[in-house]
């Protein structure tokens, strides 16, 4: 894929295709080594990268997702950052979950939050606003596991699941507090 290795994938409101490349686990602002790369719908031998600038601190991918705006927002695992890029002003924008974090799966709601897995152990799912205020964390409760994906369902009910375990939970946000139930 344009000469990076993808690790995810997510789909812009054009039909742009854009990979989360990820040649290693470590911290890097190269275009080969951990970079967004966008493939253009209607001629996919046009590509770009698109890296943040290296004052960022730290960029290490692991999950994506696209919001409705076309702004791919990546989980910066290592580095206990959430990242967004906005093509159309070619600006980055970066979040912290704070010390000791790992941010992992991304999911995007109907109003444009996103949900981020965070598997440092603790078992949560932390949501952001559209402009990237983290203004939600919730435990889902999955003993022993690392919360490592999320997705939303049709219903807007924010699903989870954690690695090493056999759980998947369900959070329902649309009440207050948000109902969580585990499955196994």
């Amino acid at each position: 894929a344009g000469g990076c290795p993808p690790y995810g994938a997510a789909v812009d409101s054009t039909g742009n295709v854009w990979f989360a490349c990820n040649a290693n686990w470590g911290n890097s602002f190269s275009a080969n080594t951990q970079t967004l790369l966008r493939f253009d719908v209607t001629d996919v031998t046009n590509f770009s990268y698109h890296t943040p600038p290296s004052t960022f601190g730290c960029f290490n991918l692991y999950g994506l997702a696209v919001d409705s705006l076309g702004r791919p927002w990546v989980g910066s695992y290592a580095c206990g950052d959430v990242h967004r890029y906005d093509p159309a002003a070619d600006v980055w924008a970066t979040a912290d979950l704070g010390s000791g974090r790992a941010a992992r799966g991304l999911a995007v709601d109907a109003t444009g939050n996103v949900y981020v897995a965070e598997s440092s152990g603790s078992q949560m799912v932390y949501r952001f606003t559209p402009d990237m205020v983290l203004d939600r964390t919730i435990s889902i409760g999955a003993a022993g596991g690392d919360t490592v994906g999320v997705a939303i369902d049709l219903a807007g009910r924010v699903w989870a699941v954690t690695r090493n375990t056999d759980y998947a939970t369900r959070i329902d946000m649309s009440v207050e507090p948000p109902v969580v139930q585990s499955f196994y």
